[in-house]
């Protein structure tokens, strides 16, 4: 059974779902989930788990985003992107490159964001589009989020192209909208591309074609990570005989250890391996690495489980 992360190219012009649609297909799987949503809109990377390594998606999706963004100026729409009902046109004759670079100055750090109307965000049970759809108002909502880099990388009017490094969660076409707000002509997001999830980088992925081409020619295995290797933690090894009480539930203890590859501290995210570095577990380290090599009690706990595959 195929099993473990691929990172995919997705085109524009089809959803995050119909992208897992067609790899279940492909793979011939049912088990498949990816790490984070792109709208149709947008372009770019996505990092997808098969089979059993869905069980580790959660670690995989709690990283940073990095985007390339082409803004519209002088058009407002329902959705904050080009795709939306047009909603506004103004003139943005006005705009300098030296008010682009003011305005996006003050959208970096760490702020709250109001979320879109047209988003996925709950309200009462319901997704707020549901609402929007309706022209049913809704309380505003915000989400915490850090714009590590907001680059200008081109201006020529009415596009405004930017580079973002942004925390998890960030709506790009909010930030779009929020630009265009401050420049006082509105703005949408007319593209988007993403180029990189934590350390996944958008180079390193197939697209669709190239992975049905791969999966035909009997290649694809080699472009598919082991889970482990995907979350990259701090690894320790643990004997065979331990696997199944793993599996079960039962507490690590020191004499289940075979050895510890990685330094690691109290806290750390681990990742527990069998001696062919295949992912078991995923645990919480109650102690450092130099505690863990100095316990000797089989009592002794040492991790706290997370998920076990």
């Amino acid at each position: 059974m195929t099993d473990g992360v691929i990172l995919v190219n997705k085109h524009g012009g089809i959803t995050s779902f119909d992208v897992v649609a067609r790899l279940r297909s492909l793979f011939g799987l049912k088990k498949i989930g990816h790490c984070g949503t792109l709208d149709p809109l947008a372009r770019g990377l996505i990092v997808v788990c098969l089979s059993r390594a869905v069980r580790v998606a959660q670690f995989l999706s709690d990283c940073d985003k990095e985007y390339t963004a082409d803004i519209l100026l002088g058009t407002t729409t329902a959705t904050y992107d080009r795709l939306g009902t047009v909603e506004a046109r103004s003139d943005w004759g006005h705009v300098t490159e030296s008010r682009i670079r003011e305005a996006i100055a003050k959208l970096s750090g760490e702020r709250d964001q109001v979320v879109p109307p047209f988003s996925a965000v709950k309200h009462e049970g319901r997704r707020m589009y549901q609402y929007a759809r309706r022209h049913v108002p809704v309380p505003e909502r915000t989400r915490r989020v850090v714009i590590y880099e907001l680059e200008l990388t081109g201006f020529c009017p009415p596009h405004v192209s930017l580079r973002i490094a942004c925390s998890k969660g960030t709506y790009v076409r909010a930030l779009a909208h929020e630009i265009g707000i401050s420049l006082g002509c509105g703005a949408c997001l007319a593209g988007l591309t993403r180029i990189r999830i934590g350390r996944f980088k958008l180079t390193e992925a197939l697209t669709l074609g190239q992975i049905a081409a791969r999966i035909k020619m009997g290649r694809i295995q080699e472009r598919i990570l082991d889970s482990a290797t995907a979350l990259r933690l701090p690894a320790v090894a643990v004997h065979d005989w331990a696997l199944d009480r793993i599996r079960d539930g039962v507490n690590i203890s020191h004499d289940f250890v075979a050895s510890m590859i990685d330094e690691f501290s109290m806290g750390d995210k681990i990742a527990i391996v069998d001696k062919r570095g295949l992912l078991v577990a995923v645990v919480e380290a109650l102690v450092g690495r130099e505690a863990l090599q100095e316990s000797s009690s089989s009592g002794d706990r040492l991790f706290s489980y997370m998920r076990v595959l």
